[in-house]
């Protein structure tokens, strides 16, 4: 993901960090200490960017939840606890911000759904699908919906 003009992020699952890499430097980490505490991380699996354009999301798949961090690395508030009820996450995968600053989470293989989190982090809704999603792409009121395991790209209109 593009975190400016010059930087793109990079999830480093393997070693629970995020990295920052810049056109004219070498690739620095942005957090770089595993735990369960805000601004640390347990296999970071990807990211969006905020609806404000100030702040993105990172997927922390092994806590359970998603993270709002700041463009300059303060962590701002996370989203999802491990578990299947409400307002839980099961090994979240992708993120991505609709037009009205809703936040919808792919997760487990397992799970045909995709869970909708209001603006202030509320649990708004939880999409059955007839198949497992993964990744996620959010443009012009529409959500696109990669297939887990197929080979199927599918469109969601949200208005």
């Amino acid at each position: 993901m593009w975190l400016s003009g010059d930087a793109v992020l990079i999830a480093d699952s393997g070693n629970n960090r995020i990295l920052r890499a810049r056109v004219s430097g070498p690739a620095e980490a942005l957090f770089d200490r595993a735990g369960r505490e805000p601004g640390r991380f347990l296999q970071p699996a990807s990211f969006c960017r905020g609806d404000s354009g100030a702040a993105f999301w990172i997927v922390d798949r092994v806590n359970h939840r998603v993270q709002e961090v700041s463009v300059t690395g303060t962590p701002l508030r996370q989203i999802g606890r491990p578990g299947l009820g409400k307002g839980c996450l099961d090994m979240p995968e992708q993120a991505a911000i609709l037009e009205d600053g809703s936040l919808v989470v792919s997760q487990s293989s397992t799970l045909q759904a995709l869970t909708v989190f209001s603006r202030d982090g509320q649990e708004i809704d939880h999409l059955k699908l007839p198949y497992a999603p993964k990744g996620l792409l959010a443009h012009e009121g529409f959500l696109l919906v990669c297939e887990w395991w197929g080979n199927y790209i599918h469109v969601h209109e949200f208005v």
